[in-house]
């Protein structure tokens, strides 16, 4: 499990080439996420899974909060789940974590959340959201002292960052993720 201090600034991209890993409870465009009271001190960021058949080399996530976006009887629906499917199980090809401390300085960082949506701008995709636990009891300081810069790389090109946050409002913030399938940094 992704867990640790040595994440809680960072944007982290994970492409998994030809290896797929099967994640049950995918929701196909939009991923509700009901966020339990603590979630700013007990979570350090959001995963992020993304069925294998979203490729771009970029796509912009778009988080929103829900607050306030109720249906006819003013009782908010949050449902995950297909017409057809209890539980749709789907093989992540990329993976990306998205780290709070990444998104305090932000207009749209606001503790009091409690629903939120996350998608793709430009099509839907199968996606799958969790929370990121902060550092359990019991952990070694080998985390904290991962947080060297040499052992993070976030540019292929020079002036293209792999994560971008391009649009910040209370409601929403909108993150440019830039894929890289021909990486030299794990070769």
């Amino acid at each position: 499990m992704l867990q640790g201090n040595a994440i809680k600034d960072y944007f982290i991209d994970i492409h998994l080439g030809n290896d797929y890993i099967p994640i049950r409870g995918f929701a196909r465009g939009t991923f509700t996420l009901q966020l339990p009271w603590n979630w700013y001190n007990e979570f350090s960021g959001f995963l992020v899974y993304v069925d294998k058949g979203f490729w771009g080399s970029k796509e912009v996530i778009i988080i929103k909060d829900v607050l306030g976006m109720a249906n006819g009887d003013g009782v908010l629906e949050v449902s995950n789940k297909t017409e057809h499917d209890e539980e749709r199980t789907m093989t992540a090809k990329g993976i990306c974590y998205i780290s709070f401390g990444s998104l305090r300085k932000t207009s749209w960082w606001n503790s009091t959340h409690t629903t939120l949506s996350l998608s793709f701008q430009r099509r839907p995709v199968d996606l799958k959201v969790e929370l990121v636990p902060r550092r359990s009891h019991g952990d070694d300081d080998s985390i904290e002292r991962a947080k060297d810069a040499s052992n993070f790389w976030d540019e292929e090109s020079p002036n293209e960052k792999t994560f971008e946050i391009i649009r910040d409002s209370k409601s929403s913030i909108e993150i440019q993720w830039r894929r890289y399938h021909h990486s030299k940094q794990f070769r």
